[in-house]
């Protein structure tokens, strides 16, 4: 993993319990199954865990596009709604 970049941001998400981790397209598979497994065992790490928890992360979990289904059901019902512009 050497001459990655990583950047930090810990935000108010819309669900707190989700900080996603974003991956540029441009990193290849391997790479991509290699950071994915470090961020899963992340939290076993000691030396880690002051910075986890500092960002109030337990650990993470991998998810798949079906997590966001919830998000996408509210932003339906906005656009339902019509409340997606500002009057």
């Amino acid at each position: 993993m050497a001459g990655l970049r990583f950047g930090t941001f810990l935000a108010p998400a819309l669900m707190p319990m989700y900080q996603p981790v974003v991956v540029s397209p441009r990193i290849g598979p391997e790479l991509r199954q290699e950071v994915l497994d470090v961020l899963l065992r992340l939290h076993l790490d000691p030396m880690t865990r002051p910075f986890l928890d500092f960002g109030a992360i337990d650990r993470f979990t991998a998810v798949g596009p079906e997590s966001y289904d919830d998000v996408r059901r509210m932003l339906a019902a906005c656009e339902a709604a019509g409340f997606m512009s500002l009057r």
